[in-house]
């Protein structure tokens, strides 16, 4: 199980093996099939992208940018006092709990390092066979071309173009992972999964998705917060607070839902969500989640004590009852984990939910903003496919 260890209120969780569990005899297709069948394979993102051994920062170099800061003497703003009283606040028990919790991480990484010496399977090389009659055959495109929804099964290959799917609710409905063609790029599908592909103006197809179904029980957000790393280096589109606004949970909550939003350590947006989100929609605040970003090793990836960056992200919980009996009690969680190296890909919060929150026995899970797909959730966002593309992924043994 992706949870390795779960003590009080910390968790310790390998997002790595996640991957390794969803997509354990996948069907694609291999390299040496010349026609259209498929193999079973077993998939995961690959080793190299949670393999931080030691922070990234060192203590040196943070005091003397801390330094150069002191020579200018300029008063600290409102959000700097703001960021610097919540640190206070929340850092003690986040490194004690990150503490209790290294000794396991370590001893999970001796067996992972064996797990990740095993021979890969060569003849592994996915890709798209538009050119054989068979896929052309099964392009969708006319059939598609009126259609809101589309759904696949899990028995043939699949080409799909993008104005096929841009815009659509796609639902696989089969119960193995499969590989599909997009735009003439291959991409996995986890099982029983259904994605939206737009943008903010166009959500009516989860929308109406989310009513005929009565909405979601468990949302998470993970909102494209404007900050100077991605204005400066172009790394994700942003959204304005105005348009984060705009999102529509009104029309995908359940009378009864909990909602999870990722966001950074500004906390210009943690009062946005306190203040103005949550009460927009009638959302009441629960409590806080942190999730702190380790090495394989157990090391914070920052100093905790860094002036610029910290080793943690805040997850803000609220939920909705239609009876004040139905309120869930939640307790403030410390998630602790090795984060991909790919630019704000965070940990799966699915099975951690599922054992924390026992009320929803089958919950209706919806991630917003999404970059990549969960079994049994239904996920939008405009680049929600990112992290399927089989790029990312390596094949090992099924043994």
């Amino acid at each position: 199980m992706s949870i390795i260890k779960h003590k009080g209120n910390g968790i310790l969780v390998d997002h790595g093996k996640f991957t390794k569990e969803i997509y354990r005899g996948c069907r694609a297709q291999s390299q040496n099939s010349i026609s259209s069948e498929f193999t079973h394979v077993k998939l995961a993102y690959k080793d190299i992208y949670f393999g931080i051994q030691s922070p990234h920062l060192s203590r040196e170099k943070d005091t003397l940018t801390s330094r150069r800061c002191k020579k200018r003497k300029l008063p600290e703003n409102e959000e700097e006092v703001s960021a610097k009283m919540y640190h206070l606040t929340v850092s003690p028990m986040l490194q004690e709990m990150t503490k209790n919790l290294a000794l396991e991480l370590a001893n999970e990484n001796n067996s992972l390092c064996e797990q990740q010496s095993q021979k890969l399977l060569e003849d592994f090389s996915p890709k798209c066979t538009i050119c054989s009659d068979l896929c052309r055959n099964l392009c969708l495109s006319s059939i598609l071309k009126n259609a809101s929804n589309i759904a696949i099964t899990g028995n043939d290959p699949i080409h799909l173009a993008k104005n096929d799917a841009d815009g659509k609710l796609v639902r696989y409905i089969g119960e193995t992972p499969r590989t599909i063609c997009f735009s003439n790029e291959v991409y996995l599908l986890p099982t029983q999964c259904t994605f939206l592909l737009s943008e903010l103006g166009n959500m009516e197809p989860l929308i109406r998705h989310s009513m005929k179904s009565g909405g979601f029980n468990i949302i998470v957000i993970d909102p494209p917060w404007e900050n100077k790393s991605a204005k400066r280096g172009s790394k994700y589109p942003w959204l304005s607070l105005k348009e984060i606004l705009s999102v529509p949970l009104d029309k995908l909550m359940d009378e009864n839902c909990l909602v999870f939003v990722w966001v950074t350590n500004k906390q210009k947006y943690h009062k946005f969500i306190r203040n103005d989100l949550f009460p927009k929609y009638n959302i009441h605040f629960t409590c806080e989640w942190h999730w702190v970003k380790v090495t394989t090793q157990g090391q914070p990836v920052f100093d905790f004590d860094s002036v610029h960056k910290r080793p943690y992200e805040t997850i803000i919980i609220g939920q909705t009852w239609k009876h004040k009996c139905n309120e869930k009690h939640i307790e403030p969680t410390v998630i602790t984990s090795v984060p991909c190296t790919i630019h704000s890909h965070k940990p799966p919060l699915d099975k951690i939910i599922r054992t924390l929150v026992t009320d929803f026995p089958n919950p209706k899970c919806l991630e917003l903003f999404a970059r990549n797909l969960l079994p049994k959730w239904t996920s939008w966002g405009n680049e929600v496919l990112e992290m399927q593309h089989i790029k990312h992924f390596q094949a090992k043994n099924q043994n």
